[in-house]
This record gives structure tokens, sequence and C-alpha cells, in this order.
């Protein structure tokens, strides 16, 4: 028997019709209301809701909705996590049931948000996604309106499910989708550098975000679309009236302005970015308060050329050439997110077998990640004309501070030569410029890649794990 699903705007109600089989006594409703995370480390704020635990804190212990079910039996709920255009399934996103109301989830960079920190509202119950972006909650609490939160990073949905006793429940797919726009959920506030060499923007489009998130600074969408030097200057007439970019610069030059943004996005201009000491240093400073920062190929001067323990993230090749195209590359499955990326890549319609992957017009910037970084898409010996030539990485990822202990990471870096289509023009005013349909191999790893980026900061070396 599978459950029916209803989803919410922002708020859920948190209202329970608690049943618990093994007393049945009757109904408890407890009140609660809230939209997002606590504190900037990932801890509850307060609220003013009722605690939706019927008996017994709230880690779960207390709601053991299967400790009456017959033959074994007990109740679960399952559902499947997909990004917001529903195409792609999402790995190790949090689904959770909230013993209380979860808060606010406030944009920008406020304080590290490491893996392990309690989840805003408490959690009766909660799991994580697999590489198949399903979750599988056991002795979930029963009634007509449980609620349900699925979240990573601040991406997050709520809804409310109906749960019957001591059977499987499925979570419809619509329910469990990442929110597409900030009427279904919470996004993170995400700043996106436009450049002739690749088209990013078009990518978060792709992954099913509504035209109405793309704003200016001062409006209410949560991707905001900065000019760099070769790339778009403008939105297309039919949206934000076909206004003028923001000049990409005035994000690296002040703090406070980059610090406002969860993620930053650097798309490929063509060329370095101009850059000066006092502008790597907010780059540095950025990453190390908590930020977020993708990385395409000539913007990999932000870490070569930069501050601190920067440079010591890859080994870099000034040249910047071109490898032959196509090209499969193999990706590295030797801890555990690498695994679970693998399997999720090799999962995916028309894809290479698993651990390989095909890139277009790939770039060799990058020969070799550095000690702290880990390494994810590499070939040892990639070829330019057909000759093989130095070692080849296409995606590598560090937690900064650089080189401290995962207990004392706070933000992370993602490095790629990876480009996004050669078909979309990151030129033309947006979006009249996003013209590609579907997810190349490369498109699907840098969608992957930026999921992960915003989740909760650990090791690379430790599998995830559910609060």
């Amino acid at each position: 028997m599978h459950s029916s699903v209803k989803t919410s705007a922002l708020v859920v109600p948190l209202t329970l019709c608690w049943i618990l089989v093994s007393s049945c006594t009757g109904d408890d409703p407890a009140a609660g209301a809230g939209t997002g995370m606590g504190s900037p480390d990932g801890g509850a704020s307060s609220t003013d809701g009722g605690d939706l635990v019927a008996d017994g804190g709230d880690s779960g212990g207390g709601n053991d909705a299967s400790s009456g079910c017959a033959n074994g039996m007990k109740t679960t709920l399952t559902g499947v996590v997909h990004d917001p255009s529903g195409t792609l399934p999402i790995y190790n996103a949090i689904a959770y049931v909230p013993s209380g109301a979860v808060g606010v989830i406030t944009s920008g960079v406020a304080g590290c948000e490491r893996c392990g920190a309690k989840l805003a509202g408490g959690a009766v119950v909660a799991g994580l996604t697999d590489s198949s972006g399903r979750f599988t909650l056991e002795n979930v609490p029963v009634g007509a309106s449980v609620p349900l939160v699925i979240q990573i990073g601040k991406w997050r949905r709520q809804a409310v499910v109906k749960v019957d006793a001591c059977v499987p429940n499925v979570a419809a797919d619509a329910a469990v989708r990442l929110p597409k726009n900030g009427s279904e959920g919470d996004i993170p506030k995400i700043a996106v550098t436009t450049g002739a060499g690749d088209a990013l923007p078009c990518l978060l489009r792709k992954i099913g975000l509504d035209l109405t998130e793309f704003t200016d600074a001062t409006g209410t969408g949560h991707v905001n679309l900065y000019a760099g030097g070769t790339g778009s200057a403008a939105y297309a007439g039919s949206l934000n009236a076909g206004g003028a970019l923001p000049a990409a610069a005035g994000l690296w030059v002040q703090l406070a302005a980059l610090k406002s943004y969860d993620i930053a996005v650097f798309s490929c201009e063509g060329k370095a970015p101009a850059s000066s000491p006092q502008s790597r240093q907010v780059i540095s400073d950025y990453l190390t308060a908590g930020g977020r920062l993708m990385l395409q190929h000539y913007h990999s001067s932000w870490l070569s050329s930069g501050p601190a323990a920067l440079p010591t993230t890859g080994t870099f090749d000034g040249a910047l050439s071109a490898l032959d195209s196509p090209q499969t590359f193999d990706v590295d499955s030797t801890f555990p997110k690498g695994a679970a990326f693998a399997d999720w890549l090799s999962k995916l319609p028309d894809s290479k077998p698993r651990g390989k992957i095909a890139i277009s017009a790939a770039k060799h910037n990058i020969i070799t990640a550095g000690v702290p970084a880990q390494s994810w898409i590499h070939a040892s010996s990639p070829t330019v004309g057909g000759a093989a030539v130095s070692a080849s990485v296409q995606l590598f990822t560090a937690n900064v501070p650089v080189g401290a202990i995962p207990t004392m990471a706070c933000g992370r870096v993602a490095m790629t030569d990876m480009h996004a289509s050669g078909g979309d023009d990151g030129s033309a005013p947006f979006p009249s410029g996003c013209t590609t349909i579907g997810f190349t191999e490369q498109e699907r790893a840098l969608a992957f890649s930026l999921f992960d980026l915003g989740s909760c900061i650990q090791s690379d070396a430790v599998a995830p794990t559910a609060p």
C-alpha cells in the first residue's frame, strides 16, 4: 500500500496526526511551522512550534511505528530525489521527518556548515539518498500529515506525507524533487559570471530553475548573473527588461558582496580574468569564511596565483591547450564519494561503462591535483593530435582552509577543465544563447559537482552518514 503525498509552497504545516501502532489511543496533534534551517553552523534555530515527537526526544527513538507490526513488517518511507528538472537523481541529500519547526534558511556566508550538525527542527528519523537518488526511512511516524524534509546544502523541499502503518510507503517523485523556484522551497543564493568560453548560466537553466529565479542582485531571484570579460553583458529582452549585467569584477573586489552568495560559479572567459593581490585575497577570504566556489578552465589562476596554500591544490599547465575531442577519462572511485559518483554516472542513459566518462573539448590545464585536493576525473595519458601528453585532471575539489584538519574546514572549491556544452552561446544575451536540449555526460558531471559543492563540509576520505 503506497501513501499519497502533497506538497506545500514554502511553509509546511507541521501538525501530525500521530497513530502509534503500539498504543493507538487516539490523536495527539502538535503545532509548528517553519521554512528553513537554523544557525549558520547547521544547528537548529529556536522555534515557537510544538514538539512533534510523541514519545522520546528528537532522535526517533520514541516513535517506533513498527513495534506493533506483525511478521517482521516495518513502516517505511522511500522516495527518489531529483534535481529541479526532475531528470538527474540527487546523491547525498538528507531526507528526514522533523520533530519541530525547521526555521528559515538565511542566504549568504555566515559561518561553517559542516556535516554532522543537528538538523534544523531535530529529526525523528533521517537518512541519505544513494547514488540512485533513493532514500529509505524506517520506523517512520504514522499519520495522515507527516512532515518530510528533503535537503542538500541550502536546497530544501518540504512535503506532507500520509504514512500507513506496517507497509512500505512511497513518496511521489514530484513531491521530493528539489525546488525550481522560491515558492516551492529553498534555493541557495548563487552568483554566476558569464564567459565566451562556456555558458554555465545555461546549465542552471537545464537543471530546472525557472527563469524567474534569474534576476539582478536587487531582485527576488536566487541566481544573479555578472558579466565576465568576454561573456554576455545583458539579459535578453524577454527577461528583466533586457537589463545590463553588472561587471564580474565587482564580485571579487568586495568580500561583503561575494559573501552575500552561498555559491559562486565563474564561467570560462577564454582568457585569464584580470586580478590583483587584493582580489585574489578576497577569493581566498571568501572560501575560508565558508564560501563555495566553482572555477572553470582559465579561472584556475585564482588558485595557481592565489595567496596562502591555494596554489598547492594542483599543478597547472600555463599553456591551457586543448585535448583531442571527444576523449574518455577515468572517474576516480578510490574514495567514497568518487565511488558513488561512478555509480551515479553509470546508471544514467547513454553513459560510458562504470568508471569512465566521455568529455568533448577537454582542456589540458590541470596536470595533477595537489595533496590537499581530491581528483574526481582524470587521465594518465590523454592525447593531443593522437600523441600522448602529460596527465590531465578534469575535476578536483578541495576544502578550505587548504590542508586544515576536517573539523576545521569551512569552505570548498571545485576546479574543472570541463566545459558544459559546445552548443550554447555564453556571449549571447541570457537566455537566448541557451539552445541545447538534454545533458551531455560532462554536463551531468558538472551538475553533480554543483550539488556536491553546496552540501555540508566533510573529509572526502569519509563516507557520508546521516546526522
